[in-house]
């Protein structure tokens, strides 16, 4: 019985595993990936790494937590909006239809 739950939990990990491999490739990238113990002891380290790339944070071998710099979500925010905007659109209108969907 214990040996069953374990083989369920590793194959659970695995998929984790496999799941975020598969969305980094599509990222173009490999995030940097570190335990919950490893961000406790070094806290200062990964904060000031997040303004480079993506830091993932995991719990018994499970993403629960992506640290992403300031900045670098800006852009990603900026960069989902490519091919949703028309290419003629400026700032002014934007923040217009901004305001009106508030």
């Amino acid at each position: 019985m214990l040996e069953q739950k374990r083989t369920k939990n590793e194959e659970s990990v695995q998929y984790s595993q496999n799941i975020m491999n598969i969305v980094q490739s599509f990222r173009g990238g490999i995030d940097m990936t570190i335990t919950t113990t490893e961000l406790k002891n070094n806290q200062s380290k990964y904060l000031a790494l997040s303004s480079r790339e993506d830091v993932i944070v995991t719990k018994n071998g499970r993403p629960i937590a992506k640290i992403v710099g300031v900045r670098q979500a800006e852009v990603a925010s900026i960069e989902s909006l490519f091919g949703i905007l028309p290419s003629d659109i400026d700032e002014k209108e934007i923040l217009k239809e901004r305001a009106l969907s508030l």
